[in-house]
């Protein structure tokens, strides 16, 4: 075994018997056929009167799991979607590359930190009942949204899909930045509500001049009349 992973081994057999409970680690070990990672658990053995006297040990070879976990991890590393995870009582216990990089933020300005301190004050009686709605039963909320704050103090407008997941008390969340689609969307509208202004005095104005010729007529015949009775 190389040093490295004896010193590892070595340390919880110390702190299985400073502590005199088991003790959970993770250990990888070289071989010649690869890196193999083990579960340990190591526990102290008592004689007959409470002293510690051995430590014994259960490993589980978990490299294929561990391998598993170490390629997830790395696509939420590299998502271009923003991710994050917030425990029970709705602070960031993680986040992904990509969220704070969004908000201008770096990693540890986010995790440990509520979400609602993020959230636009106009947003937290709306981002509260979702949160409710969550908590209520396992289940996830699709396409929320709700505007962000950046570090500069500007706002960005995220699109939520949150999960629940009461046996990690956490939820895990996935976002999308909306901001430029509603910007969009919104000179859109401003623009159509132009156009039909625009149209309306356009209908008025033309009504105008028919009102106004109309009316010219019988003014004329009117004056016509009064020059020749003169």
């Amino acid at each position: 075994m190389d040093p490295k992973s004896a010193a590892a081994l070595a340390a919880s057999d110390r702190q299985a018997v400073a502590s005199g409970a088991p003790v959970e680690s993770e250990v990888t070990i070289p071989g010649p056929r690869g890196d193999r990672t083990y579960l340990t658990v190591k526990f102290p053995l008592r004689d007959q009167n409470q002293e510690i006297y051995a430590v014994a040990g259960v490993a589980t070879d978990i490299t294929e799991k561990a391998r598993q976990h170490e390629s997830i991890r790395r696509i939420y590393r590299l998502s271009p979607v923003i991710m994050c995870t917030f425990d029970w009582n709705g602070y960031f216990r993680d986040v992904n590359p990509v969220f704070p990089r969004t908000l201008g933020y770096t990693e540890a300005d986010m995790v440990g930190r509520h979400y609602l301190e993020f959230v636009h004050p106009d947003d937290h009686e709306a981002t509260r009942a979702q949160d409710t709605t969550l908590r209520a039963s396992e289940t996830t909320v699709s396409g929320f949204e709700a505007r962000v704050r950046c570090k500069d103090g500007s706002y960005r407008i995220l699109s939520w899909d949150v999960s629940s997941a009461p046996e990690d008390a956490a939820f895990y969340g996935v976002a999308r930045d909306v901001t430029e689609t509603r910007r969009s969307e919104q000179e859109v509208a401003e623009r159509r509500d132009e156009m039909a202004h625009l149209m309306r005095l356009q209908t008025m104005g033309e009504m105008a001049s028919e009102m106004a010729h109309e009316l010219n007529q019988p003014l004329t015949a009117i004056l016509s009349n009064a020059q020749a009775a003169q």
